[in-house]
């Protein structure tokens, strides 16, 4: 699949999850990669990713592995952001909030 088409049939996923990290920026507990902005991203995930998927799979030729293929590939957009933040705010241990954001997006809450 293209990414233009990609990025048009996720498009709305697209938009939740730029405005979820926008949101989560100035507040400075959310706003760097560790576990409370994972905990955050997950919860809005479990919603984002079940709509999204429920809506591609009324469509014909959507596969499953396609799908959370694509889903866990929008996670890497919450994640590019956070991980921006770190130009202007400390973030003591990246490593770990780097491992929690990885856990929290396989299993969600």
């Amino acid at each position: 699949m293209k990414w233009g088409r990609l990025v048009m049939r996720y498009r709305k996923s697209l938009a939740a999850y730029v405005l979820l990290s926008l949101a989560l920026w100035p507040a400075s507990l959310l706003g760097r990669v560790h576990v409370e902005a994972s905990a955050a991203v997950a919860g809005a995930a479990f919603f984002v990713s079940g709509l999204a998927a429920r809506a591609a799979f009324r469509e014909k030729g959507a596969s499953f592995a396609r799908v959370l293929g694509a889903q866990e590939a929008l996670l890497l957009v919450p994640l590019l952001l956070l991980t921006a933040t770190a130009l202007w705010r400390p973030q003591c241990d990246y490593a770990r909030g780097l491992l929690l954001f990885a856990v929290s997006g396989i299993w969600p809450p």
